[in-house]
């Protein structure tokens, strides 16, 4: 993980192609109030690696809540990651560091939509953006994420 000072990861493997696009996550656990985006990006990680035996953090990048302005490189561009079954060698995911009853701010929400329609097009034309409960069985990423998925990913600063 960039700049957490955070265990490396084992044998990355590249994308087999971008096919699926992008998957938008949330942790979905509640993190103490106090805890930093770098505190909650560690234990996530190591709950990846050691807990469920993983390479690495599940996902490609990260918006915070500490600093919601700020996309933390996870796996990065182009690696292959951990985060949505089946689609994990053909597609990217983005995490909000949020669980239930969590709200994303609109600083949380213009952040991703930016990074998604600028530099987060992998490739043309721009990838589907979808959230994890299109492919599997869960509430990720939540419903205030997935209505922001559905209406397009509409931002205050860019619309």
């Amino acid at each position: 993980v960039d700049g957490l000072n955070a265990s490396l990861s084992t044998t990355p493997k590249p994308l087999t192609s971008f096919a699926d696009g992008w998957f938008i996550h949330w942790l979905g656990a509640t993190n103490p109030a106090t805890a930093s985006d770098v505190e909650i990006l560690r234990a996530t990680q190591r709950y990846h690696m050691d807990a469920k035996g993983w390479n690495d953090i599940a996902y490609s990048f990260a918006i915070g809540r500490q600093h919601p302005d700020w996309v933390y490189t996870l796996r990065g561009w182009g690696i292959q990651g951990g985060h949505t079954e089946g689609h994990n060698s053909t597609s990217m995911a983005v995490v909000f560091l949020l669980g239930p009853g969590e709200i994303p701010t609109p600083t949380m929400l213009d952040t991703c939509a930016r990074f998604l329609r600028t530099g987060g097009r992998y490739s043309a034309p721009p990838a589907p953006v979808r959230p994890h409960q299109a492919v599997r069985q869960t509430d990720c990423p939540g419903p205030d994420l997935t209505a922001w998925i559905a209406a397009g990913l509409p931002c205050e600063h860019l619309d």
